[in-house]
């Protein structure tokens, strides 16, 4: 997959002047909110292994009711609230 292009302008190039400009409600709600994520599908389990993630890993969060966070890279685990007896 090459460089991605939106009105002619790199998409890398984008995302870094759309941080810049920002809002501090924005970004806090970017850093501890879910807004982007998305279910682990196969496909998605796919592609992050293409990416050197470990298959077992993300069938364990799958199982543990994770999703993934295209915007951050990661994968996010629901909240725990108190203890499990």
């Amino acid at each position: 997959m090459g460089p991605r292009y939106i009105a002619g302008y790199p998409l890398d190039m984008l995302r870094e002047t759309l941080e810049r400009v920002r809002s501090a409600d924005k970004r806090i709600e970017k850093i501890f909110g879910r807004e982007d994520v998305v279910d682990i599908t196969p496909d998605i389990i796919g592609q992050l292994v293409g990416q050197g993630w470990e298959e077992a890993t993300l069938l364990e969060a799958v199982r543990a009711g994770a999703q993934y966070s295209p915007s951050r890279n990661t994968v996010l685990y629901p909240a725990v609230f108190g203890e499990e007896e």
